[in-house]
């Protein structure tokens, strides 16, 4: 018995983990963003993975980011819009039977301007935030 103990002490070997090679994937962080061209798992919530992509181009960007093209997008249509309400506005002809003044103005032209104004100064604000 003594020879067994001796041939199976040979036979096994200590395997030190540290120098087993572990595999590696590249990973693409989308901290500031980035587009899905094809369908692409790209997270997981548990254990279930998210997808995207697979209806087109997705974009994946932070809240913050998208918020600040939001913002953007409607700042540009504000200003279309103040500027053509202002166009209709100058060709519209008010008719009324009983006219309401303010001072000697016409109550509906001061509240007009005074829309137009505020539209104006808003967005003459946030363009002045965004330096431009």
């Amino acid at each position: 018995m003594g020879r067994a103990k001796r041939k199976a002490a040979k036979k096994s070997r200590s395997v030190n983990p540290l120098s087993l090679r572990t595999p590696s994937m590249p990973i693409t962080w989308y901290a500031k963003g980035g587009i899905l061209n094809r369908p692409t798992i790209f997270g997981a919530n548990g254990s279930t993975l998210m997808g995207g992509g697979e209806a087109g181009k997705e974009a994946v960007l932070p809240i913050d980011l998208l918020k600040s093209y939001i913002r953007e997008e409607n700042s540009r249509n504000n200003g279309i819009m103040a500027q053509i309400l202002s166009e209709v506005i100058k060709d519209l002809q008010i008719v009324a039977e009983n006219n309401i003044y303010l001072g000697d103005t016409k109550l509906v032209s001061v509240m007009t301007d005074m829309i137009l104004d505020k539209m104006g100064q808003k967005h003459r604000a946030y363009r002045a935030a965004k330096g431009e």
